[in-house]
């Protein structure tokens, strides 16, 4: 999946007033939706039994779906969907959005999702907040290390760790990752598929096309962080990723800069593709 299925996948936040018994969710959030699921992709509200929660609805065509897999006791299923529910499966991990549901049309998938509040992407919050300061930002990096460990785990490769898939709770800065729909089972092989966000990838795809699930993660923690701290993208271009020339745009720590170099500040090839 490139970056133009990326945007093609479309949000949609729901206020689910009334969530329903486990055993009418199915039936009375699949009539919930029907008008909604027709309707352009149009924000709605849907009331549903007694009591209150929030979600987020995600509708993706199935012509974007290139890939499928099959989980244990049940049939093939788009990637984003099986991975989502890898990550879900006890011990869940808090620092993952959950999947409470999906669905499928014709020409559909749907997803259900919590939607935690007051929220927004990471990406969002620091533009309007301003640049995290280091100990917010190692707040909230702790917690993005704690839910990809949990991914590795479930045996899950997320392959698009960046601000813009990261939810963050305005007033107590917990975060959640999401979207999965780049990732991939875990392997201790090489990759030679792109999945994800360029910008945010490791220096070997870029000379020998192929990575390693353990050094492309670091690496894209490590843009993340440069991210919600600066303000902006460490590397201006290709050859900047390849040759790791690393410019702060603002005061950091001494610690923070040591921080930085075995994420992001290569010597050479052969130490890069050790990580």
């Amino acid at each position: 999946m490139n970056e133009y299925n990326i945007q093609k996948s479309r949000w949609h936040q729901e206020a689910v007033a009334n969530p329903p018994q486990p055993e009418d969710f199915t039936s009375r959030l699949s009539f919930a939706l029907a008008s909604s699921v027709s309707a352009d992709h149009s924000q709605r509200k849907a009331e549903i039994g007694s009591g209150g929660c929030q979600v987020a609805i995600k509708y993706v065509s199935k012509d974007l779906i290139d890939e499928q897999l099959e989980v244990e006791g049940q049939s093939l299923m788009p990637i984003e969907v099986a991975l989502m529910i890898c990550v879900n499966s006890d011990p869940a991990c808090p620092n993952i959005l959950p999947l409470i549901e999906w669905f499928e049309t014709p020409t559909q998938y749907i997803m259900i999702l919590e939607r935690p509040d007051p929220c927004q992407d990471l990406n969002k919050f620091c533009y309007e907040q301003g640049n995290l300061d280091e100990n917010q930002a190692k707040r909230v990096v702790v917690q993005l290390i704690s839910a990809l460990k949990h991914c590795e785990s479930k045996g899950v490769l997320h392959r698009d760790v960046k601000p813009q898939n990261t939810l963050i709770h305005k007033d107590r800065l917990d975060i959640k990752l999401l979207y999965f729909g780049c990732g991939d089972l875990l392997k201790d092989s090489d990759y030679k598929m792109f999945a994800g966000t360029l910008d945010y990838f490791p220096p070997e795809w870029y000379r020998f096309r192929r990575y390693r699930a353990g050094p492309a993660t670091v690496c894209s923690v490590g843009v993340t962080l440069y991210n919600i701290l600066c303000g902006t993208l460490p590397f201006k271009t290709r050859n900047d990723i390849i040759r790791g020339r690393l410019r702060f745009t603002r005061d950091l720590s001494m610690e923070a800069h040591f921080l930085f170099r075995p994420l992001l500040g290569f010597k050479s090839n052969t130490n890069l593709l050790k990580r």
